[in-house]
């Protein structure tokens, strides 16, 4: 979290040493100087994007971990009603774990697709 952070108050720093009177900063700066800070700010910047792919890849990882895992549930379910009652303790507990990963899949799939 602290390394979050850090890229997140880095790039919101290199941005405003860029915007407004930042812009003046680099004006006096010398041309080094001001070629070193830019590098700064592209590093961070690619820095912030990367760890923003890697959150994404994580997420998409458990959804299909999660995926898999009500793929066998749903096997588990067919067995289970083939070999016990339609009421029976062991098909009503599957039932309820295939309808809670179905809602946490779907909500985490909705959460993927708005981005956050």
């Amino acid at each position: 979290m602290a390394g979050g952070l850090w890229l997140v108050t880095g790039v919101g720093a290199a941005a405003g040493l860029i915007g407004g009177s930042g812009s003046a900063a680099l004006y006096e700066m010398g041309a080094a100087q001001a070629r070193a800070e830019l590098t700064r700010l592209q590093v961070a910047f690619k820095m912030t994007l990367l760890a923003s792919q890697v959150d994404i890849i994580k997420a998409q990882a458990v959804i299909s971990s999660l995926d898999a895992q009500l793929g066998n549930l749903r096997e588990s379910l067919a067995e289970e009603r083939k070999l016990n009652d339609a009421n029976s303790a062991r098909v009503e507990d599957l039932k309820h774990k295939v309808l809670a990963i179905e809602e946490s899949l779907a909500w985490m799939r909705a959460q993927e697709a708005a981005g956050a």
